[in-house]
Parts: structure tokens; sequence; C-alpha cells
């Protein structure tokens, strides 16, 4: 649960959780919970702040942040998700798993890499983003998650941000269809098997 959390969304999903433990180990079965940190990617909600970012980047302005771009997330390549989603089932394995990126950055470090993703796509010269104090972050960020137990039990290796946002510039460029989002996605690094 996230604190503060005015619309219940951390506490819900912890008592779901606990539930799940509950008639699991009432019923004798397993269970996994694959928690997602932000998810982003080809076919993600383009009104998010990684897809305005891009999207403003390949109009040729610079992202604006809000706030004072400190505010820390973790942002997680939707393949990936979907890997860990995967295995978790395939390797029955139990408890909770936390899907994330390669690490947390803040949301201006974001930005600087959705910069360098557009930059390296394009070959334009790279922009900056600008922050604008004046208009208040999410209230859901400053997340930080461990994903130990997710890499070393489900063999799991982020993608790196910049290439995961270069398959979702690649996607923007192309009109943003979620139909067409699965063809931008790359397919999951692979840990040790």
């Amino acid at each position: 649960p996230q604190r503060p959390d005015p619309h219940s969304y951390g506490c819900a999903k912890s008592l779901a959780e606990r539930l799940l433990a509950i008639s699991a180990q009432r019923l004798g079965v397993g269970y996994a919970v694959v928690r997602p940190t932000c998810i982003y990617g080809p076919g993600q909600h383009t009104h998010n702040a990684i897809p305005t970012f891009l999207r403003s980047l390949l109009e040729g302005r610079a992202p604006v942040v809000f706030g004072t771009g400190r505010d820390i997330r973790d942002d997680v390549f939707a393949p990936d998700l979907a890997y860990a989603m995967i295995e978790a089932c395939l390797r029955r394995v139990t408890g909770a798993f936390h899907a994330g990126g390669e690490r947390s950055r803040n949301i201006l470090d974001t930005a600087e890499v959705c910069c360098d993703a557009v930059a390296k796509l394009t070959g334009n010269p790279r922009l900056s983003p600008v922050l604008d104090p004046s208009r208040p972050p999410k209230w859901w960020l400053d997340q930080v998650f461990d994903a130990q137990r997710t890499r070393t039990q489900l063999d799991y290796v982020p993608t790196p941000l910049l290439d995961g946002l270069i398959a979702e510039a690649r996607w923007l460029q192309a009109g943003a269809l979620p139909s067409a989002s699965l063809e931008f996605c790359p397919p999951p690094r692979l840990g040790a098997r």
C-alpha cells in the first residue's frame, strides 16, 4: 500500500494478495503474484508520461517534466512483464515477485533517456527536458522496488530502458496502433537457463 493512497489502489491490491495467500493455503495449492511497476512499451496508453515525452520529442519539442523531476519511478517494459508472468506460471513458484526495469530512476532521468532514444532513432539533434515546477507530479510517484527475487528465481533480465524506449518511439512513429504493438516488441532478454 502507498501512503498517502487517496484511491485505495495499493490497499486493494494488498488485500487481494492476502486473500489469495489464505485461499491457496486452505486449498493446499501454490500461488504467485507478479507485481508490475510502471508499465511502458508499444501499446501503452498514449497520455502517460513516457509516450507524452516521446511524442513531444518526435514532434521536435522538448519534453516537459512536472514538479522538481526528482520523483522516483521504476519502468518495466511490457514484454519483460509478460516474461515474468509466464515464467512464474511455468516454474510454479510461490509468493510475490516484482517485475521492474533495470533500475529505478527519477522522472527527469527518465525524460533524459527518452531524449537519448529519440535522438538515436531519428538522428536529429538531442533535446533536453524542461522542468515545470508549477504543475505537481502524479501522486503515485516515488516508488522503488526490489526485483532481486524475480531476477534469481525467474532468470529475469530487464530490457535496458533505452532499448525499450526506442521500441516504443518506433511504434509511436508508425501511428501508435494498439493492434500493431507486438510488431515493435523485441523478444525478452533471457537469463541463464
